[in-house]
């Protein structure tokens, strides 16, 4: 088993390159799909988000609308620690559930851990190799307004600020993918890169011991 650690800046576009390395092979576990799983409507994290922020945060379905806490904890730090408080050790328990099914029935495979905040929360020593996605700030606003049309640029850059500066991931990267041109050229590095995995993969499966 390789364990890769994806992580990226908001707007990166960690979530492109995710998809290609999953459809060149890899198993991807995806943090921010782990998160709404943890808080389904009537899971214990579901009740304590409720509890610390009050049924505003639940939507008319009885799901939580993630807007709306992502308007009260983005304003507020002591806010935005206390979801995380909640919602992080309950997603890092299921990243681990899962790595250990994957690498139990494919012990050869190369795990995708996909974490916006792997780094931040110094889970990046967690694993065998570290990707980041990198992008240029007015790249990645350009995006991020397109993708959420509600938030101005001042709301955006706030939720970025919650993040540790992209340049100083890059610094502590394995590999980076500079995703700020085409398409095209995001997948032709994902590829390169994913070979280079393949490759890493292998000379680690070498190197292990053999019994008898």
């Amino acid at each position: 088993m390789l364990l890769v650690g994806l992580t990226g800046g908001f707007g990166s576009g960690k979530t492109t390159v995710a998809s290609m390395m999953q459809a060149l092979g890899a198993k991807v576990v995806d943090a921010d799909v782990l998160a709404r799983e943890v808080l389904s409507p009537g899971s214990e994290a579901f009740n304590q988000v409720v509890e610390a922020f009050g049924t505003q945060v639940v939507s008319a379905s009885g799901k939580l609308d993630r807007n709306k806490l992502a308007k009260i904890v983005f304003a507020d730090p002591a806010a935005i620690s206390k979801l995380n408080s909640i919602v992080h050790p309950r997603v890092i328990e299921r990243e681990e559930e899962i790595i250990d099914q994957i690498a139990t029935s494919e012990p050869d495979a190369i795990i995708v851990l996909d974490v916006p905040l792997l780094i931040e929360a110094e889970r990046h020593h967690r694993v065998d190799v570290l990707v980041v996605v990198d992008a240029p700030m007015q790249v990645r606003l350009t995006r991020l307004a397109e993708r959420y049309k509600g938030l101005d640029k001042a709301a955006l850059q706030a939720r970025m600020q919650h993040q540790m500066p992209l340049e100083h991931k890059v610094k502590l990267a394995d590999f980076v993918i500079d995703n700020s041109k085409s398409l095209k050229s995001t997948r032709e590095q994902t590829e390169r890169l994913f070979a280079k995995l393949v490759q890493l993969a292998a000379e680690r499966k070498r190197s292990r011991p053999t019994n008898g």
